[in-house]
């Protein structure tokens, strides 16, 4: 399994590998059928948080769990940016 593969490929795959349908993987995972069919089909992009419940539910193992997650994301993570008090004015 080459590293290389949109995330969607791999999650379907490993779903396949387990023979779990995507009703059942959505139930068990607490996503809805429509978003995990996105997401195999790369028009969404999930977040670290749902490829670890996904990863969870299909029993992915260690190794392999590692290329799922150091893959990167249509839409990286907001930095938060933080104000000193003299900075935020509140009407």
């Amino acid at each position: 399994m080459s590293q290389q593969e949109p995330i969607g490929v791999l999650v379907r795959r490993w779903r396949e590998r387990r023979r779990r349908s995507q009703l059942d993987l959505s139930i068990a995972a607490d996503v809805s059928t429509r978003h995990l069919s996105f997401i195999e089909a790369g028009r969404s992009q999930p977040s670290r948080a749902m490829i670890e419940r996904l990863c969870d539910e299909l029993d992915v193992p260690l190794r392999e769990r590692n290329g799922f997650s150091t893959m990167p994301r249509a839409f990286p993570a907001q930095r938060r940016q933080t104000y000193s008090s003299s900075e935020a004015d509140f009407p």
